[in-house]
């Protein structure tokens, strides 16, 4: 059985013990990760510091809801050091914090986006397990 992978990187910047020396960055360009010390390693989506939540959205997850309608699985991780942005980027800041829904998160874009489609096939009958 094949399984797809992809992965995506958005970094949260870190500054090496100097100050002056970003330790990890993304390149849009070629969609590689850069270690200090000039490792790179590949990535599907490379995403720039400056990444927005929608940008997030539209680019990595929104094309994974159509799969989902064809009856593929589909699930997203996020994996990363403590402080790094792992549920700001689920979530947001908080569905009762945000100031506006530009800050959302994954999960309530995802969401929002899923009951919006499902409601475009009125002939189905939808299951949907949270």
């Amino acid at each position: 059985m094949e399984m797809n992978v992809e992965t995506a990187v958005r970094v949260c910047p870190i500054q090496c013990n100097n100050g002056d020396m970003i330790c990890l960055q993304s390149n849009i360009y070629n969609n590689t990760i850069q270690l200090g010390n000039s490792q790179t390693y590949p990535v599907n989506y490379a995403l720039p510091i400056d990444c927005n939540q929608n940008t997030l959205f539209t680019t990595i997850i929104s094309p994974h809801l159509n799969y989902l309608f064809e009856g593929c699985d589909v699930s997203i991780v996020t994996i990363g050091q403590s402080g790094t942005g792992k549920s700001y980027t689920l979530i947001g800041p908080g569905l009762n914090f945000a100031l506006s829904e530009s800050e959302y998160g994954i999960i309530p874009r995802f969401l929002r986006a899923l009951f919006s489609k499902v409601s475009l096939y009125k002939e189905r009958t939808w299951a949907i397990h949270i």
